[in-house]
């Protein structure tokens, strides 16, 4: 105990340190986005604002001065004016009907180029039109250009400059207007579309992505970081991560060995002195005839709660007396304690009780020992030996076992059929009295699905075999219409009666 102890102190010791590491791990990846992100966005900021300005000092005053311009000379002059000292604005044109009809370097354009790009609206008055053919290179080169009543200019940047310096690390913006998207740029092969909508100015993941938006009225910038293409190109970074994983491992394991300890050894030690200690309680279940609705029998199950008041579940500690080989001594707890239970209740003979065993006490002979010691053989008729579906060593000396067991006057049922070991070869050398439907084949059986069919399917092989059939976990009507229609005999589970200690159910019978 005192091992197991400081070896869970040793492992809470390593999994504080793994979280410390990756806290900061993660708080130094995440900074470093953050810092990329950020750097990014004022590249961006810092264009668009410099574009802004260019419209505002110069493309704004050719409209609001010129509000029906001609391609004449005092026109053409002040587009070449506003070209020569706009940074990110160039060729300047005039449009009239959605034709550029002139501009700042070729003058009258004949014929007039159309406005055949997406044209988006902006702010109030501005459109942005994206791959609209240049009339300077004869349409054969096209851009995005920015439109405000009849002038219009076209954007001048270098791509590069508005490109992030790593590969993982893109971004699109685009513009906003009543609520939707309009015009964008941004990355080569980044849509944003490809991610659910998302509220503004938060960050989040998705498909392999963190992403950061940034808006404002008019226009949004969504920036994604890669995290694949990040670890690729970032070796310490996946370096770090690869030793941190490997520490995991390694801290997982220690916990999976301690937690094989816990299983595999602590509670065996808790069941053997459970057994030592006759811990075990015993409850009854009755077993329903389902034509006439009456009361045939009990099941005797097993309750264990161990000293510091744990309730280990049956199919728990079941598994563990066999792994102790312990199982003729449960055996023999549940036979002495059971028959003792009822006599002094005064309830034996009264009715059948069935009782499980193991296919081992049948095959060696002991069982029978055991009745014949405890037990006057005029009670034999009124037991009924379930053989649970375990693993059958000798089906041989099992079978002269339960031939004897018939022959004293004792019933023997199959139990759990059809999860365990049991075949048609097994039910046919047996040659047992009764059959028990599993529960896991009876719940959820009343809707149609194939656990109806394969209930058929048993009940058919345990006619064919001359069998009385008890369907076990019974808890709806509609599972015990089901079971009635179909030909099961008798039913057993919470639709009746939940198990009972001996004193309710002596109770219980003598109301």
């Amino acid at each position: 105990m005192n091992k197991t102890i400081n070896n869970l102190k040793i492992f809470l010791l390593w999994l504080t340190t793994l979280f410390i590491i990756l806290y900061i791990l993660v708080f130094t990846i995440v900074n470093a986005w953050s810092h990329h992100k950020r750097a990014l966005l004022e590249k961006i900021d810092t264009i668009t604002i410099s574009m802004d300005h260019d419209m505002e000092t110069y493309l704004y005053p050719l409209h609001k001065n010129n509000t029906s311009p001609n391609c004449d000379q005092s026109v053409i002059t002040l587009m070449k004016q506003a070209d020569f000292h706009a940074k990110y604005l160039t060729n300047f044109a005039i449009v009239k009907n959605d034709t550029i009809i002139c501009t700042s370097e070729n003058g009258k354009i004949d014929p007039p180029t159309f406005l055949s790009g997406d044209i988006w609206p902006a702010e109030p008055g501005v459109s942005i039109i994206q791959e609209q053919p240049i009339p300077l290179f004869d349409g054969k080169v096209k851009g995005a250009a920015v439109k405000y009543g009849h002038f219009l200019a076209f954007f001048d940047y270098q791509k590069s400059q508005l490109e992030s310096n790593f590969t993982w690390l893109k971004y699109i913006r685009y513009g906003i207007h009543n609520n939707k998207k309009t015009y964008s740029f941004g990355s080569y092969g980044f849509i944003d579309d490809q991610f659910t909508n998302y509220v503004k100015n938060l960050q989040w993941y998705e498909k392999g992505h963190w992403l950061f938006s940034n808006c404002k009225s008019t226009s949004c910038t969504v920036i994604a970081i890669d995290i694949l293409q990040y670890l690729k190109e970032e070796k310490t970074v996946t370096l770090c991560l690869i030793l941190f994983i490997t520490t995991l491992t390694m801290v997982v394991t220690f916990l999976a060995s301690s937690l094989k300890y816990w299983l595999y050894h602590h509670l065996p030690r808790q069941v053997r002195i459970g057994l030592n200690c006759q811990q075990l309680n015993l409850n009854y279940q009755p077993i329903i005839n389902i034509r006439n609705k009456k009361v045939v029998g009990y099941e005797v199950l097993c309750r264990w709660q161990t000293q510091g008041g744990d309730r280990i579940p049956p199919e728990k500690f079941i598994d563990i007396v066999e792994k102790n080989n312990q199982t003729e001594e449960l055996t023999n707890l549940v036979i002495s304690k059971s028959i003792n239970e009822l006599k002094e209740a005064g309830l034996m003979g009264n009715f059948n009780i069935a009782i499980n065993v193991f296919p081992n006490d049948i095959a060696s002979g002991r069982l029978i020992e055991r009745f014949k010691k405890i037990l006057p053989s005029k009670y034999y008729s009124f037991i009924t030996i379930e053989l649970t579906e375990r693993k059958i060593d000798n089906l041989s000396a099992l079978c002269e076992g339960v031939k004897q067991l018939r022959e004293l006057g004792f019933s023997v049922a199959i139990d759990d059929f059809g999860t365990g070991s049991s075949n048609l070869e097994t039910l046919r050398e047996l040659q047992a009295d009764k059959l028990k439907i599993d529960k896991s084949f009876v719940w959820g059986a009343e809707k149609p699905c194939l656990k109806q069919d394969l209930i058929n399917h048993i009940v058919n092989i345990a006619k064919s075999f001359r069998l009385s059939i008890i369907a076990e976990g019974v808890e709806t009507t509609e599972q015990l219409d089901l079971l009635r229609s179909i030909g099961v005999d008798y039913s057993q589970g919470y639709l009746h009666s939940e198990p009972v200690c001996v004193k309710q159910l002596a109770n219980t019978i003598n109301k």
